[in-house]
């Protein structure tokens, strides 16, 4: 699970929180978007989320968000 926190930035550049939540990665998808329209290419976040899900739980991202036990499985399914 991750802690992510959501910023506004104003125009002198103060950061203001406008959200904290926990959940699964979903900004990575964001970030990634961003990462590739201002460098042209993929960020590699998605490939570095597996590399540390497989070292520190032993599988692979979605097998390990599947195996939480608070986790309905039904969210993953058509």
């Amino acid at each position: 699970m991750y802690i992510g926190a959501d910023f506004l930035i104003d125009k002198d550049l103060r950061l203001y929180l406008s959200e904290v939540n926990t959940g699964v990665p979903a900004g990575a998808q964001e970030f990634d978007f961003v990462y590739e329209a201002k460098h042209k290419k993929p960020s590699g976040v998605f490939q570095k989320i597996e590399s540390l899900s497989k070292k520190y739980t032993g599988k692979n991202f979605f097998d390990y968000i599947n195996g939480l036990p608070f986790i309905d499985e039904s969210i993953f399914e058509d």
